[in-house]
């Protein structure tokens, strides 16, 4: 422990003594060892680090303020003498210390009241001390709260806001279990609700007052139009704080959400109007209506009943602010939840009242409903309880209550008062859509339903035939009797209608201003002779035309109708209409009204209009399911087939339920609409997937017929007729990635769907013969579904399997060649089969069209890298091509220091040479890599790839020594890797420039020693000649430096001669200085060396009459070698020796050899 003080000593000392980063450095240092053994060694050492709160240097505050959190945590004892200094940096000049002292407090707040619960005890002597340390927080809490108000810096209060939102969680009791806040539990394990009563320190109701205060500080800066004056960030986080709040803290739901509701609709902003002189609304910026819509939807979900009041306003603040999807979303689910519960509550209800309906209201003999008792319920007996859902199907209990209700409007209708037109409108405003749809089914006497046909008695009598029996879910009426078409003229009076029919006739309708054309299911025509009406029943393509006239209707009138909830009820009724019209669903004579549904009166209303159907359809056979309903034929029997199975064709959907093949079949018809009559930019077919109430089977079908198999090519180049196709290939990938979607949005929202709708999604990825169509696929797959966790495992899987596919191992083929070699014809035969298999299925683009999933996924993931690595050196021909072309692009992407191409290269597989250098080609280009990669680069060829193909991509940023040590072995590479390396040589970086100038690459390749170095005499001229040829790189001048640095050295290299003589026949301008070479030779007694006097005596030769002084500077002996080698050059002496004063300085011998001995000369 002393050495341990000794060490913080003298970090603290140096760190007073020092600046900049050293200091930081040093305080790191001291913190690491505190925090060892914090009991012992932060009580000793806190008074020296608190004395860092005035350094001069920011970052020793920051790290201050950061390393206090931890001292607070880890010793809660201390906290009474962090707090003031906490303080303190709050009115630090630097924002970055206020920021992270704010962040240090929100989490140490909780701890100070952890300690006055758990350590308070009011006889011991610590009371005091608790008394000192709750008013260091208090003070330091409203020092920060003020700053989130006061402070310039917008991140500053963006801190201060959160700390603020933690001090009003902390001091509010604790309504919810399920919320939770960011960095981990504090807040949720401590709160005012655990202070005891009578706690000396702590009070809950003032710590409520003060939460209830800065609560207000927080609202206040979203009130009025200096909200809008708030910057962006700050206002984001104000956003997100006070839904936090209201999301943990219901005692403040009705505080907070009227000034979140306000934001929906900003005020005018004075300063901007248009050329009208009008004045321009504010406008929010994006993220702001994003965080709003993310609040709104947060508070609307919220399971807690106080919500309930809010919801419709929630619901309309998402429309202000353009969400009408999400806001469409969420009453639906709103619907389906409270039906379910009404439903539930129903049922129950219906249990306990069936002994009362059997006694009193049994139908009597004649057809009519049991008397008094029911109608006195009728009257009276309206249940309060039973609320509809907005938007939906009404759910109040049967007929009595629904009549109620229209009997009620009706007589609001047929006054004249403005009072009661009043009182109309508002009842009509308030009530649900679902109700709304009720009523008007119930008053249209006209509506294309299934009704009892009325038949004409021999006798003249009337007589009602039964209906056929229809049973429909709670919420829907009877069907209404058939009226008289007013514009048939009767001759004689019409008949009185039964009283089982006159009790069934609905109220009148006061509220239709102008008469409505019936429809009928047949038309009435008078008997002849007998004065009576009989209905004719209508053929089913007549019904269909009569329903789609009865849409057109409602659409013309919906058209007159500004409201916001025009639409809404026109769809809910639309829909009702369509759901009720069974016959047409059951006999497939819908697709002229939904070829209507899809055109452009409704096209606007075409989804809502589709779902209100298949929900009222979906909701008529659930609830002939559990009400044990059979399937009856005309006669009253059960339509079984064979297999004792109903005849109605049944799907398993994708809620484990059961659908009929009427259900099926119009949301297969309603899929393919949206999907061919709609823009393909147009979300409906989307939407209508996932918010339908259940998908069959049938609608996979249909999305795998879309993107697999591709559309087959017509004569002109453009796909076939279909509706989802039409369009050209242009307008079929539109419809691709619309498909694409609407399996995203399949896979995130419907779970029981995710495997199939992902299993198609992969298909497309890799069997799809279109690259474009499997690219879109791809990009779906890697960047949408692949981070999702569910999807993660089965993705890898199958894109695995596709890469072991394309690079199937060279061992099959192997041993079906063994196995022909001993004579086996079904060896032989195999191996044929085997061999054309893999040609036809390993070629390139095959490979690439297997792979290109796998290698989508290694930009998400790059550890999958090996794994490729691995799978190249078992590949074929064409795989390992397919590899090489696509990852150029993938490794540019990953990185040079990435760690699974650093580990590819610290230990490769084998047969996977071609790749790496095609890795390290790709990484080396540009910028240089970082030192770790060069490294792993040089300890492989050093221990254990000898291939100095590896160094080629580095060359260029290895030192002059490196680059020398490597050159013999580049010199063995083949010529154009040779010229390659060069090339890397001299080019080297724009650090350091290049590696090897070219005086000094010619100087290092005369230096290889072909016996020393292992490398063939042939590589080396072979070298050499690769560099003379590059005359604009090596120039004369370049060749001259380099023959000035050679013949200085002992012993001259082996080739200099040989490089001398290509010199001076690559550039002439270079004899006087290769004569002058020849005369420092002879100096150096060239005629001793033997392997480079023969190439002495052959540039001598080449630059006569030059180098005839040269020569005669050689010894007699020398002088005769010369002679007789080259018997031309003696008469060309003499000339010189002769004409010239050399003869007088020649000696005699010299002359003797040239025959001018008899002249004289010197002895």
């Amino acid at each position: 422990m002393a050495s341990a003080e000794e060490e913080i000593a003298r970090h603290l000392t140096a760190c007073r003594q020092s600046g900049g980063e050293g200091a930081l450095e040093h305080l790191q240092a001291a913190q690491s060892i505190l925090l060892q053994h914090p009991s012992e060694l932060l009580p000793r050492f806190l008074p020296d680090v608190l004395e860092l709160q005035d350094a001069p240097l920011g970052a020793a505050r920051r790290w201050l303020a950061e390393s206090l959190e931890a001292a607070g945590l880890a010793v809660p004892s201390l906290l009474v003498s962090i707090l003031p200094t906490l303080q303190r940096l709050l009115s630090d000049s630097q924002p970055g210390v206020v920021k992270r002292t704010l962040q240090t407090g929100r989490l140490l707040m909780p701890e100070v009241m952890r300690q006055m619960l758990q350590d308070f005890k009011p006889e011991s002597d610590s009371a005091s001390e608790m008394a000192r340390l709750w008013e260091a927080a208090r003070q330091f809490k409203d020092a920060a709260v003020a700053t989130a108000l006061q402070h310039i810096n917008s991140g500053v209060r963006l801190y201060g806001v959160k700390f603020t939102e933690a001090v009003i969680l902390l001091y509010t009791p604790q309504t919810t279990t399920s919320a939770t806040i960011e960095n981990g539990s504090a807040y949720t394990a401590v709160h005012a609700g655990l202070v005891p009563p009578g706690h000396p320190l702590l009070d809950s109701s003032l710590l409520a007052v003060d939460a209830t205060r800065h609560l207000a500080s927080l609202l206040g800066q979203l009130r009025g139009p200096s909200a809008y004056s708030i910057p962006t960030p700050v206002m984001l986080v104000l956003i997100s704080s006070l839904t936090a709040i209201a999301r943990q803290r219901m005692s403040f739901f009705g505080r907070v959400l009227p000034v979140l509701l306000s934001l929906s609709q900003p005020p005018a902003d004075p300063g901007a109007s248009n050329s009208g002189g009008d004045v321009k609304p504010r406008v929010h910026p994006p993220s702001i209506l994003h965080a709003l819509k993310t609040a709104y939807l947060t508070l609307v979900r919220l399971p807690d009943s106080s919500v309930a009041p809010w919801r419709e306003r929630l619901l309309s603040g998402l429309r202000s602010i353009g969400a009408n999807d999400a806001a469409s979303t969420e009453e639906r689910r709103l619907e389906k939840q409270s039906s379910q519960q009404r439903e539930a509550a129903t049922r129950k209800r219906g249990q306990a009242q069936a002994p009362e309906q059997t006694q009193g209201g049994a139908p009597t003999g004649d057809g009519r409903e049991g008397g008094p008792k029911r109608v006195k319920k009728e009257e009276g007996d309206i249940e309060p309880d039973v609320k509809p859902a907005a938007g939906g199907p009404s759910r109040l209990p049967g007929g009595p209550t629904l009549d109620t209700m229209l009997g009620l409007v009706c007589q609001l209708a047929a006054r004249t008062e403005p009072e009661a037109q009043a009182q109309l409108r508002q009842l009509v405003d308030q009530m649900p859509i679902g109700l709304l749809v009720d009523l008007v089914m119930a008053s249209m006497k006209n509506d294309p339903l299934p009704k009892p046909a009325v038949k004409m008695e021999p006798g003249g009598g009337v007589q009602e035939a039964k209906p056929p029996k229809q049973k429909m879910p709670p919420g829907f009426p009877p069907p209404a009797k058939p009226a008289l078409p007013p514009q048939v003229k009767r001759e004689h009076p019409a008949p009185t209608p039964p009283p089982s029919t006159q009790a069934r006739v609905n109220p009148p309708q006061p509220l239709a201003r102008t008469p409505t054309p019936p429809l009928a299911t047949g038309p009435l025509v008078a008997g002849v002779g007998e004065g009576r009406w009989a209905v004719v029943p209508l053929s089913s393509a007549q019904r269909v035309e009569q329903a789609r006239g009865a849409i057109t209707r409602v659409v013309k009138a919906g058209q007159l109708v500004r409201g916001a909830r025009a639409g809404q009820l026109r769809a809910a009724l639309i829909g009702r209409m369509l759901a009720q019209a069974e016959e047409e669903v059951e006999t497939g004579r819908v697709e002229a009204i939904v070829a209507q549904l899809f055109g452009d009166a409704l096209r606007n209303d075409a989804l809502e209009v589709a779902l209100q159907w298949l929900y009222c359809m979906y909701a008529l056979y659930q609830l002939q399911q559990e009400e044990g309903a059979d399937v009856m034929d005309e006669d009253g029997a059960d339509v079984m087939d064979e297999d004792g199975v109903g005849a109605k064709a049944l799907a398993v959907l994708d809620d484990g339920r059961e659908a009929p093949e009427a259900y099926q079949a119009l949301l297969l018809l309603l899929a393919r609409a949206a999907a061919s009559r709609l823009p393909s930019s147009d979300r409906s077919f989307q939407r209508l997937l996932c918010d339908a109430p259940a998908l069959p089977p049938s609608i996979l079908a249909l999305l795998q017929s879309m993107l697999l198999p591709p559309p087959p090519e017509a004569e002109d180049g453009t796909p076939p007729e279909s509706g989802l196709r039409e369009g050209g290939a242009a307008g079929y990938l539109e419809r691709v990635t619309q498909s694409l979607s609407a399996l995203w949005a399949l896979i995130l929202q419907r779970p029981m769907l995710r495997h199939e709708c992902l299993e198609i999604a992969l298909k497309c990825t890799y069997e799809h013969p279109n690259e474009e169509v499997r690219n879109k696929a791809i990009r779906l797959v890697a960047n949408k579904l692949y981070p999702l966790p569910y999807c993660r495992d089965a993705i890898q899987a199958t894109a695995r399997e596709q890469l072991e596919e394309a690079t199937q191992e060279e061992a099959a083929l192997e041993g079906v060649s063994q196995a022909a070699e001993k004579d086996d014809e079904e060896g032989r035969a195999r191996l044929e089969r085997t061999e054309s298999g893999r040609e036809a299925g390993t070629s390139a683009d095959a490979a690439k069209q297997k792979m290109s999933l796998f290698f989508g996924l290694c930009y998400k993931s790059p550890e999958l890298l090996p794994q490729l690595v691995a799978r190249y050196g078992k590949a074929g021909k064409g795989a390992k091509q397919a590899i090489l072309r696509q990852i150029p692009l993938l490794l540019k992407s990953v990185g040079p220091a990435s760690p699974p191409v650093l580990a590819i290269l610290e230990d490769p597989p084998a047969g996977v040479e071609p790749l790496l250098l095609q890795i390290l080609n790709v990484l080396t280009e540009g910028a240089a890599p970082p030192e770790e990669l060069t490294q792993r680069v040089k300890t492989l060829y050093q221990t254990k790839l000898k291939d100095a193909r590896l160094l080629i991509p580095i060359l260029s940023f290895m030192t002059k020594d490196e680059a020398r040590s490597v050159f013999p072995a580049l010199v063995t590479l083949p010529l154009p890797q040779f010229k390659l390396a060069l090339n890397r040589l001299l080019q080297g970086s724009a650090a350091t420039g290049p590696a090897l100038t070219p005086p000094e690459v010619l100087v290092a390749l005369h230096e290889v020693d072909p016996k020393r170095d292992g490398v063939p005499l042939k590589k080396v001229t072979d070298a050499c000649t690769a560099c003379m040829a590059q005359r604009t790189i090596f120039t004369p001048q370049v060749l001259a430096t380099t023959l000035n640095q050679l013949v200085e050295r002992s012993p001259i290299p082996l080739l200099f001669m040989r490089t001398v003589l290509q010199s001076v026949g690559a550039s002439p301008s270079l004899r006087p200085f290769v004569v002058e070479l020849l005369g420092r030779l002879v100096r150096r007694e060239i005629w001793n060396m033997p392997q480079l006097w023969v190439g002495f005596l052959k540039a001598a030769h080449h630059t006569v009459p030059d180098s005839l002084p040269v020569l005669l500077q050689l010894p007699a002996r020398q002088v005769a070698e010369v002679v007789a080698k080259n018997p031309d050059l003696k008469p060309l002496l003499a000339a010189h020796v002769t004409h010239t004063s050399a003869r007088t300085a020649l000696p005699r011998s010299i002359l003797a050899v040239l025959g001018l001995a008899s002249e004289g000369g010197p002895a």
